[in-house]
Parts: structure tokens; sequence; C-alpha cells
């Protein structure tokens, strides 16, 4: 089928418009239909058009895939290759139009706050000098320097060498070594190192033996058992502020919560009592959880997998009540060892 192409002005079309009589609703959505097909006609016309952009000029962004939402429906070859090419198309015309910027998405010099600064003057230059250019303008100090940033790499924990001069008498024998340099310490490993073991290990993932494995590769070797050494001798230091964190974290009015799911193979039922309750109190709850698992199981199913014969399983960061020790002894399920 063959179209005639015809020159429309969109003044005469408007004028015609005006000229029949309509109501203003109807008037408005003819006058609107025009200006949208005056403006379809101008963006085909222009360079870089392509017919996913007029789609999302039309339609908007689509936020959902129509592949989620419906099944796949079947495609004859006739139009599996029709789609394939306006695919094909569409592409060629995206990638012309969205040509990315030089240095997009990179991070600006700002960005590296943990850089050491480095303040280079110039060589034969100085603030007050004749221009070498003109010569007859002053050169000033601009507030802003321009900046270069240049990264290397290094190993996690750097280590430095100090080699002490030792001078000895050949009479008597001796000997004179030089004193290390102010700020070296006596200690080994300062807390720097420990800090940085701890967040590659806690922080990241990392573990200890894989840590030790790129240290020693790098050429500055950390045994696993000295990291595990160092975490530990700091982590008795930081307990008390953990617990003073966690006590004022009790006090706020809102709890946050982390919902996501996960399977469990197992865990532990724990009721927790404070040192000041008597023995005999005590005493007559662990009676009570072991001579009635029936009931409790009612009240929650949880209690289901409570074995009365594990209620004194041994932990290794809690420790039992009295009161709780005194009736395992005497049932006899309180662990000999």
């Amino acid at each position: 089928m063959k179209f005639e192409r015809r020159a429309l002005d969109l003044g005469e079309l408007t004028a015609i418009v005006e000229r029949v009589e309509l109501s203003a609703e109807e008037r408005d959505k003819l006058k609107g239909a025009l200006d949208t097909l005056a403006f379809l006609t101008h963006e085909i016309g222009s360079k870089g058009a392509s017919i996913l952009r007029l789609r999302q000029m039309l339609f908007g962004a689509s936020t959902e895939k129509t592949n989620k939402i419906f099944p796949d429906s079947p495609k004859d070859e006739d139009s599996a290759a029709s789609t394939a090419d306006d695919q094909v198309a569409n592409t060629a015309a995206t990638d012309n139009e969205r040509k990315r910027r030089p240095g997009h998405g990179r991070n600006g010099a700002d960005s590296f706050t943990g850089a050491v600064k480095v303040c280079v003057v110039h060589g034969t230059l100085h603030h007050g000098d004749r221009c070498p250019e003109c010569l007859k303008g002053k050169l000033y100090t601009q507030p802003q320097p321009a900046v270069l940033v240049r990264i290397r790499g290094m190993a996690p924990l750097a280590a430095t060498r100090y080699e002490l001069e030792r001078l000895r008498c050949n009479l008597c024998g001796e000997v004179f070594t030089a004193a290390a340099p102010d700020g070296v310490g006596t200690e080994k490993y300062d807390a720097s190192a420990t800090a940085m073991i701890a967040l590659l290990k806690y922080g990241c993932g990392l573990p200890f033996h894989r840590i030790e494995k790129l240290q020693r590769n790098l050429g500055i070797p950390l045994p696993a058992a000295t990291q595990w050494e160092l975490v530990s001798a700091a982590a008795a230091t930081l307990r008390e502020t953990l617990h003073e964190m966690i006590r004022q974290a009790a006090q706020g009015e809102v709890v946050h919560n982390d919902d996501t799911t996960m399977h469990l193979l197992a865990f532990d039922n724990t009721i927790s009592a404070s040192v000041s309750v008597s023995d005999d109190i005590v005493y007559k709850l662990a009676k009570a959880i072991h001579d009635n698992k029936a009931d409790l199981v009612q009240g929650h199913p949880s209690f289901f997998a409570v074995d009365p014969k594990d209620l004194a399983k041994p932990f290794s960061i809690l420790q039992y009540h009295p009161g709780a020790i005194k009736y395992y002894k005497e049932i006899g399920i309180w662990p000999k060892s």
C-alpha cells in the first residue's frame, strides 16, 4: 500500500480546529493530539531518534519487565525476526545517543580522604615573580592547586626494619648500640596493626589463615596464631566498652530487627536469672521445667525440642545458678567433669 506524503502546517491545522464548532473539552483534546503529532514529527526527523527513545517519551520509563508479569507466548518466525531487527536497531541508536563523557563515574580527588597529602612547590617560579610568558605581569599563588592522584599497592600490614648501628671497643669489648628513633616504641605490633587484623577478620570476613598466606607472599609474615593472640588481647580491653554500648542501646525506644530469613539446624532455649534470686526459687523452677514438658509444649511449641535429660548442657560462656546445679545433681544429669 502506497501512502501519499503531504506537507502540513501546524498553523493551518490549528485554524481548522478553531473554525469547527466543538466544545471546549473536545477542542483541547484535538489541540493536544496535534501538538503531539508535531512533536513526534520533529523528533523522528532529528538525528539520534530511536524507537526506544520515542516510546519512553510517550509512555514513560518502564519500571517492570513484561516477561516477569506475563508468561512467554509463542511467536512465529516472522515476528521473531522482526523483533530481533528492532532490537539491533534500537541498541545501535541507543549506543550512539548515550556516549559516556570522559571520566564519567570516576571518583574525584576529594573522595580520597585517606590519601597521604604531599605539597609540591614549583621548581623555578615563586609567588611575586615576573611572568616568564608575557614578561609584564606578576605571578600569584592560586588557592586551588592542581591535583594528581596516584594509587599504589601495599600489604595490609606493613613493617619497618630498623638497623641500629653497633660500636664495639677493641680493648674492653663493650658494645654501644644506637638508640631507636623517637616514636618507635617497645612493642613489635602497635595498635594500628591489631585494628587492621580485626577489621580484615570481622569487618571483611577474611580468615586468619588467608591473611597469613597474603602477608607471607608479600614478604611480611604474620602467623594466624599471632593474629589471634593480638585480637584476643585487644578484645579484653574493648569488652567494657562493648558492654556499655549494649547497656545504652537497651535504653532506646526503638529496636531495629533484621527480618532476613535463614535456616537453623538447632538452637538452645535458656532462662536467665540474677545472682540475687534465691537458690530455692531457681531449684523449683528447674524442677518444674524438668517434670512438666507436656504442659510447656501446650504453652509454646518450641518446648517440644527440649530434652529433660539435656537441661544441664555445658556452656562455655554461661554459668548455671547454684539452685539449678543443686537440682541437676539430685536427679543425676549434672556432668561429673
